[in-house]
């Protein structure tokens, strides 16, 4: 008798224990940061996109990127409110069929200015300067996360339109689809949303 109940309290924990928490995906993190209430500017950039997806820039205002590492080593960007600092970010999102799990694929690349800039040029290790970072989010074992990017060049130029980015680059660590950019985001003011 004292060995079934000892038995259904074992079952018990072990059924306690095998209780489902929820861990925060990288993306999740990098949503929540974004909504620390920084201005955003969108643009939907139809060059230079792949046919199977949907292309964005964004213009953050007021806000600093940085790259953190977590416990596991692996990288993730963090943004902070800091006045007078822009970070400028370009997503590729693959369209997904429905019905087909793990089959998401984004790449983000992002990059920081004071907000003061008229003209950037910087190449190789120099792209560190404005924290060159390209993100690989996908269902892709060893082959996915954030990297700082030291080998390519940029090109920023402020015109009355915007900012016109020219951006070609390797990260060397995983498969990349997006290598060169060549846009110019408009900062129309009417398409800021609060984040």
């Amino acid at each position: 008798m004292i060995s079934v109940k000892i038995l259904s309290l074992c079952f018990l924990g072990l059924f306690m224990g095998c209780k489902s928490f929820k861990k925060e995906t990288s993306q999740e993190k990098i949503i929540a940061m974004e909504k620390e209430g920084m201005t955003k500017v969108n643009h939907t950039s139809p060059g230079n996109c792949p046919d199977d997806g949907t292309c964005m820039w964004s213009v953050m205002s007021d806000t600093n990127l940085i790259l953190k590492e977590d416990t596991i080593g692996a990288r993730y960007p963090v943004f902070e409110k800091e006045v007078g600092t822009h970070t400028i970010k370009f997503e590729y999102d693959r369209t997904v069929e429905k019905g087909l799990a793990d089959g998401g694929y984004k790449e983000v690349i992002y990059f920081r200015i004071p907000a003061t800039t008229t003209s950037i040029t910087l190449k190789d290790e120099a792209l560190q300067d404005v924290g060159l970072t390209y993100g690989r989010l996908c269902f892709c074992r060893g082959a996915t996360g954030h990297y700082p990017i030291t080998k390519g060049a940029l090109k920023l130029d402020k015109t009355t339109e915007g900012y016109k980015v020219t951006l070609s680059f390797e990260n060397g660590k995983v498969p990349q689809l997006i290598n060169n950019l060549e846009e110019t985001i408009a900062m129309d003011k009417n398409t800021q949303v609060d984040r």
